[in-house]
């Protein structure tokens, strides 16, 4: 990174601006992408101003003759005066208000989102929002016009639920999140499933692919802590011992596991546990006696199937059992992330990482 001169395109006029040469990130990005350091540092000299004529752009050394006439439109200089905004993102959202009536909407939208995050840096909440929603509703322009942002739809569906959710539109990200888990794969999958639940808890925060990724039990952690459960089983030592595995906390919607004399006893949620508007029809349940679970026989019960498992591919057919459950019950992907809790160890629920 260094200071250089450099001519501007449309006035001509000399211009001190730094540039970056080469930069790395070390660690997970966010849900919408933003790098991890030191390259989320550099983000003042991803854009450039012109101290003279006011061209913002990547690099001002290049322009046309028509970019000198947006840049001379009203709107772009009441953007680049606008006190509600933060002076980088000013220059951010002048770029990508450039971009945008030049038609190239990837590079818009980057701008916009990039707005965003140095609004968060200035913990201009208010302005946040503003580009956060730009920035949501030029990623879509970018989808639909052909020039997305990102090559993989679903990877910018997930970029969008983010950027609806962190703006505080819960409902908008829900749906985009359902739509997108119709075809995303399994890590985006995951990510969408993390954000969509975050966005139902109404949850602004900031949170990275990381978290999401490492939110769920993977099959091996289920598989131990099963064979923990029938261990203890075997031993007879049945009080309270049990796991359970949360699909969908906001919705109440979980598998649990427990012991007695009688084996290893698996229970769904039953409607008796849900709010009205989480509860499952008789075509649901059916799905769920299809596949051997049966009905509660008391009141409290719920709908359970009991196993005897008795070497790893017994264990391994459970575990491929409770992924349909998620999938053909609940209504979630089949990788969607999995929380796993036991009864014993440290705590009454410790997340498998």
């Amino acid at each position: 990174m260094h200071e250089e001169v450099v001519t501007c395109a449309l006035c001509r006029e000399s211009s001190s601006v730094t540039v970056v040469t080469s930069t790395s990130s070390f660690g997970s990005p966010d849900l919408d992408l933003r790098p991890a350091e030191p390259e989320r540092s550099s983000i003042f000299a991803w854009v450039q101003r012109c101290g003279w004529c006011g061209y913002c752009a990547p690099t001002i050394e290049e322009g046309t003759a028509y970019t000198h006439e947006i840049v001379e439109s009203p709107s772009y200089r009441a953007l680049l005066v606008d006190a509600d905004l933060p002076d980088l993102a000013r220059s951010f959202l002048c770029s990508s208000l450039i971009f945008e009536e030049l038609e190239e909407e990837a590079w818009a939208t980057r701008n916009a989102i990039e707005a965003a995050w140095v609004c968060d840096d200035e913990n201009a909440r208010e302005a946040a929002v503003r580009c956060r929603l730009l920035a949501a509703e030029r990623l879509c322009e970018s989808q639909t016009e052909g020039d997305a942002l990102y090559e993989d739809p679903s990877v910018g569906c997930a970029v969008l639920v983010d950027l609806l959710r962190r703006a505080g539109h819960f409902e908008d990200a829900v749906k985009e999140a359902d739509a997108a888990l119709d075809y995303a794969e399994v890590e985006v999958a995951a990510v969408l499933a993390f954000s969509r639940a975050l966005a139902f808890a109404r949850d602004s925060g900031t949170y990275t692919v990381e978290d999401a990724l490492s939110t769920g039990a993977d099959d091996r952690a289920i598989v131990g802590a099963l064979q923990q459960l029938v261990a203890y089983g075997e031993r007879g030592d049945y009080f309270a011992k049990c796991m359970i595995l949360r699909a969908d906390e906001p919705r109440n919607y979980y598998v649990q596991f427990a012991v007695d004399e009688g084996g290893l006893f698996c229970e769904v949620v039953h409607n008796k546990y849900l709010a009205q508007e989480h509860s499952f029809t008789g075509d649901d349940i059916a799905k769920l006696l299809l596949l051997g679970f049966e009905a509660p026989e008391y009141e409290d019960q719920n709908l359970f199937r009991v196993f005897h498992p008795a070497s790893e591919d017994d264990y391994a057919a459970i575990v491929s059992l409770v992924r349909t459950v998620v999938a053909d019950f609940f209504g979630l992907p089949r990788g969607h992330p999995l929380l796993l809790g036991t009864s014993w160890g440290l705590g009454d629920d410790q997340n498998s990482r």
